[in-house]
């Protein structure tokens, strides 16, 4: 994508396609961390944006201290401490709508009140 002049990269470790079986934080981190590290040694991204998608506060921190210059939370909150991580960190915050997560966003609820 780079090379066909993006300015941006996008990376993320856990699927969000609907059905799928979340993973845990330190699952996706160990997934994520070694990506990251080796397109940090490409030198096609030098002065290129990277950010993570993840919906986990712990792994966002983690890969902004590893490489990322943004955090795409694909939750928009799921995970409360996500707002307090990014705040302290001081990095652009990018906020997605997810019906629920992976594993429930097919599930169509209604809530009826009677009154």
């Amino acid at each position: 994508m780079i090379t066909e002049g993006a300015n941006m990269i996008s990376i993320g470790a856990q699927s969000t396609r609907p059905m799928a079986t979340l993973i845990s934080p330190e699952e996706e981190t160990s997934r994520l961390i070694p990506v990251l590290k080796a397109i940090l040694q490409m030198p096609i991204v030098e002065g290129k944006l990277v950010s993570v998608d993840t919906f986990y506060s712990e792994v966002a921190l983690e890969a902004v201290g590893k490489i990322a210059h943004i955090v795409n939370d694909v939750s928009f909150g799921l995970d409360s401490n996500m707002f307090k991580v990014v705040a302290d960190i001081k990095v652009p915050y990018i906020a997605m709508h997810m019906r629920g997560d992976p594993s429930t966003m097919v599930v169509k609820t209604c809530n009826v009140i009677m009154l």
